[in-house]
């Protein structure tokens, strides 16, 4: 009937929710049991490292110290609260500390007390250079650091420039000449072809002030210290080095004018001479003489140099190429190795692990070697080749988990996808790592059931992140993976309906779909238009592609409807690049919409306003950020990925994020329903007329609120017209859009609203 033109058309209100939660996201307690390899693992949710750097801090003031490991793999900080008793290893994961480092930390990071005060303060890298931010922390405020001295300096004697240590290094920091304040040792520019020698960067403060809480004031005393020099051809060193600057025990006089030796740091940092050493400085045998433990990049061993004069002059003239004598640190390309007291004896235990993120050990990589000894002269016995690592989730790294029910028993199973785990022979062995569920539906419990779940490394399919569906429509869940290629890989499961997943690839499915780097798809039907699953998938730059499944056989046809889905470019959402965006739909609560939630280079995770498949090309409003990972930033190791499942029987699920440390962490759904706060309002209405129309369409808000902006976009989401109107009411002409049918969206001020219109 004609008159249905003027009948005004009421909009369904679903606009933003407000900008806040009650509850949110916390880390889940330390109460779901995880079984690995017949043993119940004590730290399963707590986060993995790849290259960890080892310190101890006093974080909770109860007066024993702590484990605070910063790791060059992600620049990423995590922290472990010391809850052992005398003589006993037991540590919680306490994420919550870590957001009270400074950010961005880079390269290295060592905590050391440096004005006598019992705080540890923290020495870390710059460009070339060393910063440091004295620990300001109280029993009452917490844990707090404060930037003393952003670019260290040091008088060369001729001039005064940026103290030297190569972020490819770890440098020593302790009190080396026994006067009461803190030195820096680090690896020199290198002399001459013959290889280099360390520089001891002294502290003046002493001397100076008297009194040992300065860190502005230190001079190169030796550029040779304890006459030796490091081979630039092996794993070799040459003791009591008898020419140029080590034949000297003097203060150390440039050659160089500042300008050339910042030329030498320039060179060096884009891959000069020197390539990479780690330096460990303590007593190793008591006689109050301090001596070197070195790992050097391109070696798998340490070696240790004895000192046999004093600390004021030292001389090294005894050098065992691998140390411990016993079960010697052995971790495959460069070592660096810590010393701190892990199971509260009061004796400083030894721990080694790798320097670098590439070609090297990432699985059971961290040696502990208790001292059986005292803490003046240690005796070190290899207790575990995977301290802390053992009691982890922790699949070598980049790691990216799902949620799926692989045994079909009712209970949600995980699935870890990783990086690779690293071989003897150089190579890396990609594929899937299973944990069963064996707990139930309100208690949670996993079990380690393999490590190549369905023998999928047989493929060589790096960096998977895989998502599961009944792509084919025969009542059981296939499996379609992301990697590090950008490409899609297709497995058909051949189990049937409710029995365990059986897979086969499918090689021939899935040619030409590309995303150019590490696809992460998600398999949903929310926004697809007929019986076929939809798929989106995150890349390695900034924006979430989507594709509708247009085939009517059992293989599916993927058509790409979008590469910009919603608009959304997560480097303009966070500020920051993607690195590997990883989306998935899900609601936060069963009586929720379902949302878009996407995670980010940035170590966040963006929930998004619910999702309109009619508009997958405009940009739903982001209602809050969660910070999974305390600021940590990184591109490296395939992000951060998530996923999300009601584990627990609450009614809401939980969120399990993998980093680029091949770790995992636990977040509990602490979101309380009523604390979501929409601006729907049964009385508010919206009208527009006449709808259909042939040309014009007025559009009112019925209680007066003011309209800001309007806007028409076609079934593709292509904006075709928007104007602002800044009233309550306005008209738009359509003279220029063919006939069909549009969405209408209008910005008021209590939210947006969408509503199909037709033109006829």
């Amino acid at each position: 009937m004609k008159k249905i033109l003027f009948i005004a058309c009421y909009f369904l209100v679903n606009t933003a929710i407000a900008q806040n939660f009650t509850g949110g996201f916390t880390p889940y307690p330390n109460t779901i049991p995880v079984n690995q390899n017949n043993k119940s693992i004590s730290l399963p949710f707590g986060g993995g490292f790849d290259v960890p750097q080892f310190s101890a801090c006093d974080l909770d003031f109860d007066g024993k110290k702590d484990i605070v490991i910063f790791d060059r793999e992600g620049s990423k900080i995590s922290c472990y609260l010391n809850k052992g008793m005398t003589g006993q290893i037991a540590y919680e994961y306490a994420p919550q500390y870590a957001a009270k480092f400074p950010k961005k930390l880079m390269d290295w990071m060592l905590l050391v007390d440096y004005n006598g005060d019992g705080k540890e303060d923290i020495f870390t890298a710059i460009p070339g250079g060393v910063k440091i931010y004295k620990n300001t922390s109280t029993a009452l405020n917490g844990i707090s650091f404060s930037l003393v001295n952003g670019d260290v300096q040091a008088d060369f004697g001729s001039f005064i420039t940026r103290l030297y240590s190569s972020p490819a290094d770890i440098p020593a920091i302790l009190d080396a000449d026994d006067d009461g304040d803190i030195d820096i040792l680090s690896m020199e520019l290198g002399i001459d072809t013959a290889g280099d020698g360390v520089y001891m960067y002294k502290n003046m403060s002493m001397e100076t002030y008297g009194v040992k809480d300065s860190v502005n004031n230190f001079i190169v005393h030796k550029r040779c210290w304890g006459r030796f020099r490091e081979s630039f051809q092996n794993c070799n060193v040459s003791l009591q080095y008898q020419s140029g600057p080590c034949a000297t025990g003097n203060r150390y006089i440039p050659e160089f004018t500042k300008s050339e030796f910042e030329n030498l740091v320039q060179e060096k940092l884009t891959g000069g001479k020197h390539s990479g050493s780690t330096l460990l400085v303590f007593d190793s045998n008591g006689d109050g003489k301090n001596d070197i433990l070195i790992g050097d990049i391109g070696c798998n061993n340490m070696y240790l140099l004895v000192n046999s004069e004093s600390n004021i002059n030292p001389i090294f003239s005894t050098f065992y190429r691998y140390y411990p004598i016993i079960d010697p640190i052995l971790v495959e390309n460069f070592p660096s190795a810590f010393f701190i007291d892990v199971n509260n004896d009061n004796k400083r235990d030894l721990i080694a692990a790798p320097n670098t993120t590439g070609n090297a050990d990432n699985f059971e990589n961290c040696k502990l070697y208790l001292n059986t000894g005292t803490d003046a002269a240690p005796d070190f016995v290899l207790s575990t080749n995977a301290f802390l690592e053992e009691e982890m989730i922790e699949v070598g790294e980049g790691s990216h988990p799902v949620f799926v029910d692989f045994d079909q028993n009712g209970l949600m199973d995980f699935v870890v996808s990783t990086t690779g785990y690293f071989q003897t022979n150089g190579t890396y062995k990609s594929g899937l790592t299973a944990y069963k569920n064996v707990g139930s539906l309100t208690s949670p419990a996993f079990e380690l059931v393999s490590r190549d779940q369905w023998s999928l490394s047989n493929l060589n399919i790096s960096n998977m992140a895989p998502t599961f569906g009944d792509v084919d429509l025969d009542g059981d869940l296939d499996m379609i993976t992301g990697a590090i290629d950008g490409y899609f890989y297709f497995f058909e499961n051949t189990a049937g309906a409710n029995n365990p997943f059986q897979f086969i690839f499918k090689s021939n499915y899935l040619t030409g779909l590309d995303v150019g780097n590490l696809s992460t798809p998600f398999l949903n039907n929310s926004l697809s238009p007929n019986s076929r699953l939809a798929m989106i998938s995150g890349e390695r730059f900034d924006n979430i592609n989507y594709w509708q499944d247009t085939s009517n056989t059992a293989e599916p046809k993927f058509k790409l409807m979008t590469d910009s889905l919603f608009k959304i470019n997560m480097r303009a959402v966070s500020g920051f690049p993607s690195g590997r965006t990883k989306a998935v739909i899900q609601k936060l609560f069963n009586s929720d919409q379902e949302r878009l939630i996407v995670s980010n280079a940035n170590g966040k995770v963006y929930i998004f306003n619910h999702i309109d498949k009619l508009m997958m090309s405009v940009k739903p409003a982001l209602i809050d950020s969660i910070d999974l990972m305390q600021g940590q930033y990184t591109l490296s190791n395939g992000g951060f990925g998530i996923t999300m499942a009601d584990i627990d029987g609450d009614n809401k699920p939980e969120l399990l994020a993998g980093n680029p440390q091949g770790g995992l962490v636990l977040f509990k759904n602490q979101i309380v329903a009523d604390g979501i706060q929409t601006a729907s309002n049964p009385f508010y209405q919206i009208s527009c007329y006449p709808n259909p129309t042939q040309q014009i369409l007025h559009v009112k808000s019925n209680n007066y609120r003011i309209i800001n902006s309007i806007a028409i976009f076609n079934m593709m989401g292509k904006c075709l017209l928007e104007q602002n109107v800044g009233k309550n009411n306005t008209t738009i002409n359509l003279i220029d859009l063919a006939n069909g049918v549009y969405t209408l969206r209008v910005n008021t001020e209590e939210g947006i609203f969408y509503q199909k219109i037709s033109k006829q």
